[in-house]
């Protein structure tokens, strides 16, 4: 009897034995598993700051259509970058960035005198999730001068009056005949409006800075950087 009850503590003392000797190995398998899992690699973000200088030209497209008609102050109006800016031949600011301002100028056409006009002058750009206010001087258009078609305008109608006048009643019908001419065609004018500026989306301008600005700039690091454990 006592030798069945000593082979009994022994087996029961093995049994319990492997069991504590499972459960250390899952619990150091799990521990390593941990341990990997936290350690992946991560790339670390290089951020640097870089000046762009007075004079450089941002090349963009409108975004928003404008005319001398129908914008008005201090109306935004919207372009993005075609070109990256690059200092150093490197890209400082990406393609496709965002720039931000306002109808600061819009004069309709008027009858007689004065041309349509239309100004915008951009204030802010944008990079990513940066965002940078900057000083530039504003683009304006103008429309063309209507001087020399309205004078063509004013003269074929006298000219006309004037062989008119001579067919009729020799020099001074000519001379009345013009006249009367003439005053049919400034009548025209008068009832003329000129043509109105129109910048329509996709318009391409460029836009020069007149005070530098810095900008940070987010570089990827080397490849030999990544996972460092120093």
């Amino acid at each position: 009897m006592r030798r069945l009850l000593t082979l009994s503590a022994v087996w029961t003392g093995s049994v319990l034995a492997a069991a504590m000797s499972f459960s250390a190995c899952s619990s150091g398998r799990n521990a390593t598993t941990t341990a990997t899992d936290s350690g992946s690699p991560r790339a670390i973000e290089h951020v640097r700051d870089v000046t762009i200088p007075r004079g450089t030209s941002l090349s963009f497209a409108l975004d928003d259509s404008i005319g001398s008609a129908t914008s008005r102050v201090d109306e935004r109006v919207r372009g993005h970058l075609t070109r990256p800016v690059m200092i150093d031949g490197a890209p400082v600011v990406p393609a496709g960035s965002e720039l931000s301002g306002v109808v600061v100028d819009a004069l309709p056409s008027h009858r007689v005198k004065g041309r349509a006009r239309i100004g915008i002058k951009f204030d802010s750009l944008r990079a990513g999730s940066d965002s940078y206010a900057i000083a530039a001087p504003a683009i304006v258009r103008s429309a063309p001068s209507q001087v020399k078609k309205d004078t063509m305008k004013v003269a074929i109608p006298a000219a006309a009056g004037a062989v008119l006048g001579g067919v009729l009643g020799g020099g001074k019908g000519a001379v009345i005949g013009g006249a009367v001419g003439g005053g049919a065609g400034a009548g025209y004018v008068m009832s003329q409006h000129g043509p109105d500026v129109v910048l329509s989306a996709g318009t391409k301008l460029t836009v020069k800075l007149s005070e530098p600005i810095t900008v940070r700039v987010r570089e990827q690091p080397p490849a030999q950087e990544v996972g460092s454990t120093n």
